[in-house]
């Protein structure tokens, strides 16, 4: 029985990593390193598996630019055991459809790695490598077996998370084989509550569906509705912060998310402090302290607060923002408190 919540089988417990670099991982990449002792980059790692988001490309006009063209906010996706770090060179390979041959190429200093669900991800600035570069200096592509799989006796099941008939995170493809029992179970999604599953478009009202995979393909589509009640608080700061990017800023920020539980009005809060990461410095939950509450993104100034037993009760007002408030940046790098 195949049971997607358990990697491969199983997405949504200890060993998700794995199981997304089974499904997701369909570029390559190497990893290069400057010797500590002569300072010579030689490359480490070879066709490690990963899976690259382009999130924006520069394409300058091949006929008036002497330059390849330029890939910017890099970001790549890998099993947490890869030994990437921060000041690495790393070569991107995309492969061709046959996975033989390597189809474009990308090169890049990567940043400081993270770690998110079991996966590691970091962010990189690269640039493209031309195709003499590619056959002269990119190690090439592993070789897959020479026997293709019988596409008979497989099905493709497409898990896709929607809100309005939009995404809400990427979609995820999976293979099984037929006759196998498949379970698939909806994701808690930031922002969002589960509102029903559909099944090559037919509705249940079921977080988690079972089926035996015995065509070729399957579309399972869990549907989510936006959160109208806050669930999660920030608090104020001005200086050092990261970006959602990667990249350090400095000035006005929304810090990381402290979630909210409700009682007969009153905020539910785990703690009544934050320690910055960046900073050190202590952002306090006190009467008269302005925070924003989400997913609506609306503003409030905190009336009192109370300890009661390990938790906060704290009574809001919801305030207009000043322009400031208005315009600071909103980090989600930071992740969820606790």
């Amino acid at each position: 029985m195949s049971v997607m919540r358990k990697y491969r089988r199983n997405i949504l417990v200890n060993n998700l990593g794995n199981s997304l670099s089974d499904i997701l991982d369909i570029h390559f990449i190497d990893v290069r390193r400057a010797s500590r002792v002569d300072g010579i980059v030689r490359e480490v790692y070879s066709n490690v598996p990963a899976h690259v988001s382009f999130k924006n490309i520069d394409n300058p006009d091949p006929a008036g630019a002497p330059t390849a063209p330029v890939i910017v906010s890099v970001s790549i996706n890998m099993r947490v055991e890869v030994d990437a770090v921060n000041g690495d060179e790393v070569v991107i390979k995309i492969p061709d459809k046959n996975v033989t041959n390597i189809k474009d190429a990308f090169i890049g200093i990567i940043g400081d790695p993270k770690t998110v669900m079991s996966r590691k991800k970091a962010m990189l600035t690269m640039r493209q490598l031309g195709r003499d570069d590619i056959r002269n200096f990119v190690t090439p592509l592993p070789q897959p077996p020479s026997i293709a799989p019988d596409l008979e006796k497989i099905s493709k099941i497409t898990i896709r998370f929607l809100h309005d008939d939009e995404p809400v995170r990427e979609a995820i493809d999976y293979i099984a084989k037929r006759g196998e029992e498949v379970t698939v179970e909806a994701l808690a999604l930031h922002g969002f509550a589960f509102s029903h599953t559909k099944l090559n478009g037919e509705s249940f009202a079921l977080d988690k569906i079972t089926f035996f995979a015995s065509e070729e393909s399957y579309a399972v589509d869990f549907i989510y509705d936006r959160v109208i009640v806050p669930i999660y608080l920030r608090l104020f700061s001005n200086g050092r912060f990261r970006r959602d990017d990667g990249g350090i800023g400095n000035g006005p920020h929304w810090y990381q998310v402290i979630p909210i539980a409700w009682d007969n009005g009153a905020a539910i809060l785990p703690t009544d402090r934050q320690v910055h990461l960046e900073t050190r410095a202590v952002l306090q939950i006190r009467p008269g302290a302005r925070v924003l509450l989400e997913p609506q993104r609306s503003f409030a100034s905190v009336v009192e607060i109370e300890r009661i037993g390990e938790s906060f009760r704290v009574s809001l007002l919801e305030v207009a923002p000043t322009q400031i408030e208005a315009e600071a940046y909103i980090t989600d790098a930071y992740g969820v408190w606790g």
